[in-house]
């Protein structure tokens, strides 16, 4: 027995030796979902979107990625998403990272079904479209961080590294210089963190072109805790009692019914691991979702100020900071769930922080939290849209033109003395033979001698 007990210390020892000496954003394991042809992705966008269906541009694929990352006790630990991309080996694509929204049920990620919507959508239009599942989703089991900032941040940051290793191991895929983010409802607070960690953490490696946070809870101390305490019933209590779980659970808060009554204390965790669907989950919540609570705990959390809750929320606040690139912010004035205010809020702060910022309103005709997200979605693509470029062989210093100050960075790599990144020897190997020579001068100059006569 003491043998056994040894070898099973031993191997716990080695997995975590293992996970310990990863990088974050390592890829563990790849899997390709599925393919699709551009007239079969044409088909299903008509199919989703009707009248308002965008053009699919290319063949696409999806693939299923496990990565390294850390957990919210800054632990290492795995977590999966999505990478779907366009086909076509001649062109260098934007990264567009897209971070769902609100979910619940754990196989209900991109990462499990290949294409959805938005990355179908995006990846047809010619974008490398990575989508993280987020803690405790797909492959990750624990209880996942909702609007939790630094871990939500970290599995978006890290998947995108992951992201262009992916990139760099495929022969005929190609990122370019841009790095797109986009997300609502949850997702738009997504995006919002992991463009300021991306920023903070990431810079050189990972800059973000432009940022499109849409109906997030940005304010989550102020704005959104005001209207949780308001006592009005709420549409989706679920959101109410996953944000007080997940910071009991991961801020190691204490015991379940130090918080809540004695029957949501044995009931929610059950109904918040990853098999049941939210509409069955409001079916257990009172309409006013803070009636979960013990009496005693609701009238501290009212009264006061410093409470352990107010507290937790205000350092998970994201609204408060410098962004080096443009943020551009959509919310619809009808939200019923995430109040608007959220999105006045941060773009008050970030311009006069000196940010790049951008804000667009949605009439409460349009609906609420659900009905104007496709009008947020199309209005963001937009903005990502008049900001995006691709890149094509021969630009070797990205500037979108291809001109003898590319043939002399050619000159200069061929004769040993400059280093070279992924896209620009990409971009120097124009004729796709995996060398870099004089073959390769001569389709230079013959491309800029064709582009002077056009």
């Amino acid at each position: 027995m003491k043998n056994i007990k040894l070898v099973i210390t031993g191997i716990i020892l080695s997995i975590f030796t293992l996970l310990s000496s990863q990088e974050y954003g390592d890829i563990i394991e790849v899997e390709l979902l599925s393919n699709m042809t551009q007239q079969q992705a044409q088909f299903q966008l008509n199919a989703i979107f009707g009248s308002l269906a965008p053009t699919a541009e290319y063949d696409i694929s999806v693939y299923r990625v496990e990565y390294h990352t850390v957990d919210p006790q800054g632990e290492p630990t795995i977590a999966s998403g999505s990478i779907a991309f366009p086909q076509d080996s001649q062109t260098a694509f934007p990264l567009l990272s897209y971070q769902h929204g609100t979910e619940v049920l754990r196989d209900e990620v991109s990462s499990v079904y290949g294409f959805d919507a938005m990355n179908l959508w995006l990846s047809s239009a010619g974008y490398i479209t990575v989508s993280a599942d987020y803690l405790g989703m797909g492959i990750s089991e624990m209880l996942h961080p909702y609007i939790i900032n630094i871990p939500t941040a970290a599995a978006v940051a890290h998947l995108l590294v992951a992201s262009k290793s992916f990139c760099d191991e495929m022969d005929d895929l190609q990122y370019n210089d841009q790095l797109f983010l986009m997300g609502y409802s949850e997702g738009g607070y997504a995006t919002m963190s992991a463009h300021k960690y991306l920023e903070e953490n990431y810079a050189e490696e990972l800059p973000v072109t432009l940022s499109t946070p849409m109906a997030g809870p940005y304010d989550l101390s102020g704005i959104t805790l005001e209207t949780i305490l308001s006592g009005i019933e709420y549409g989706q209590p679920y959101y109410v009692a996953y944000i007080l779980l997940a910071y009991i659970e991961h801020y190691q808060m204490g015991e379940w019914n130090e918080f809540f009554t004695d029957y949501y204390a044995s009931l929610l965790p059950g109904l918040f691991d990853g098999s049941h669907p939210s509409w069955q989950i409001n079916s257990y919540l009172p309409s006013t979702p803070l009636d979960i609570l013990r009496p005693e705990v609701l009238d501290e959390l009212i009264n006061d100020d410093n409470h352990i809750f107010r507290t937790l929320m205000e350092q998970n606040d994201i609204y408060d900071w410098y962004p080096e690139s443009p943020i551009y912010l959509f919310h619809g004035l009808g939200d019923e769930l995430v109040p608007p205010e959220n999105s006045q809020t941060a773009y008050d702060v970030l311009l006069a922080n000196g940010a790049e910022i951008y804000l667009q309103f949605f009439p409460s005709s349009l609906g609420g939290h659900g009905e104007v997200a496709l009008f947020c979605i199309m209005a963001a693509s937009g903005a990502i849209y008049d900001n995006m470029h691709f890149n094509y062989h021969g630009d070797i210093n990205s500037d979108l033109v291809v001109d003898v100050l590319d043939i002399v960075l050619m000159v200069q790599y061929i004769l040993g003395s400059d280093g070279f990144e992924s896209y620009e020897l990409w971009a120097s190997d124009i004729n796709s033979d995996g060398i870099i020579d004089v073959l390769d001068i001569v389709q230079i100059i013959n491309v800029i001698l064709y582009e002077d006569a056009e």
